[in-house]
């Protein structure tokens, strides 16, 4: 990973410094965004272990989703930042708040049920799962989240649930998914029943833009890619003007043109094609490790593993694959799944490893702490 982030200063010093001079202001500060790529070296000193993880994540989607539901009681105006306007529903006021954390939160809280043997916190759970589930179909309304959940829970389910509860947990899927059918059917029936959705829904065209604004700036970076820059409305670099200012040219004032919204893409446009393969390599890295580590019962943070592990693969199935290691807001993820990935890999070393009398192995604090 500390390869990596190198890697991703070099192809920001050439662009900056000798493809299209930029005073170094213009840039460099945007090195900033991607620290949580190394936060291993954070979370490895405080000795956390996979299961604090998982709850960091169910703690910060619960707390989203209470903020989420007392906006609808008051309107609190704190939150008219994350308001995002609703495809579906013109009157609604659609609230985001830390979707991805709520996607991989769905599946977590499902690991975690099956997992405790407390009946305490299986009553805790329930509701938590339900109001999650509430406020991402309801408020937040994104597809690409919404069928992330979906599938990383059907993935969890089948390949890392025991067989003892995997066809009655699949069956109460299928019911659940039933009743909701209406409810789905009724708000997105307009989009359903559009058949030429890749040209004509919005959100989707938008993207298209997106996609294509950036590649045009590619195209002049021999491949290389134009790297990371400081987002700051009064700088004139190529995301400043794309978050601050392009929105204007598609009809779109005051919409950020981002890197965001075009998943792995941006990999490939920010840091070129090797900076695209370190993408792909990372993600399967991580992905493998964490669904083997969901496999293995003698690994006591298994659940937590094959719970990010589906929910992670399940992005990567979408039509714009996520982006875990070059975007600046979900470096953050990048960085804590290399983390959890690592941990469970170390795991299973250890395990192999023969041990002399009396010796313990390093991080196995770090690794069990909590578990």
């Amino acid at each position: 990973m500390a390869i990596f982030v190198a890697y991703l200063c070099v192809v920001s010093l050439i662009y900056n410094t000798m493809l299209v001079p930029n005073p170094l202001m213009t840039w460099a500060p945007g090195l900033i965004f991607y620290l949580p790529l190394i936060v291993f070296s954070v979370f490895d000193l405080f000795e956390v272990s996979i299961d604090e993880v998982a709850g960091g994540f169910i703690a910060a989607a619960t707390f989203c989703v209470f903020l989420a539901m007392l906006d609808q009681v008051s309107n609190m105006a704190a939150l008219d930042q994350f308001v995002r306007v609703s495809a579906f529903d013109s009157g609604l006021r659609r609230l985001v708040l830390a979707k991805t954390e709520q996607a991989f939160s769905v599946v977590l809280l499902v690991a975690l049920f099956f997992r405790t043997r407390s009946f305490l916190v299986k009553a805790i759970v329930v509701p938590c799962g339900l109001a999650l589930l509430y406020v991402l179909v309801v408020l937040t309304e994104s597809r690409l989240v919404l069928g992330a959940s979906g599938i990383g829970l059907v993935i969890y389910v089948s390949y890392h649930l025991r067989s003892q509860f995997k066809v009655v947990v699949l069956i109460a899927i299928a019911a659940a998914a039933v009743v909701a059918l209406p409810f789905v059917m009724e708000k997105y029936a307009a989009v359903f029943q559009n058949i030429d959705l890749l040209n004509s829904d919005a959100s989707v065209q938008f993207r298209n833009l997106e996609q294509r604004f950036f590649a045009g700036y590619f195209d002049n970076t021999y491949g290389l890619g134009f790297g990371f820059m400081h987002l700051n409305e009064n700088l004139d670099n190529i995301q400043s003007f794309a978050m601050f200012r392009a929105g204007q040219l598609f009809g779109a004032v005051n919409y950020p043109v981002s890197l965001g919204d075009i998943g792995i893409y941006g990999a490939l446009y920010q840091f070129g094609y090797l900076g695209l393969a370190f993408t792909i390599v990372l993600t399967v890295i991580v992905i493998v490790d964490l669904m083997r580590a969901g496999r293995d019962v003698n690994n006591p943070s298994h659940a937590a593993c094959g719970a990010f592990g589906s929910v992670a693969l399940a992005f990567m199935l979408s039509p714009l694959p996520m982006n875990y290691f070059t975007l600046d807001w979900t470096v953050a993820f990048g960085g804590t799944l290399w983390y959890v990935a690592a941990r469970s890999h170390e795991f299973r070393l250890r395990r192999r490893m023969p041990m002399r009398s009396g010796t313990v192995p390093a991080h196995a604090n770090s690794i069990e702490k909590g578990c």
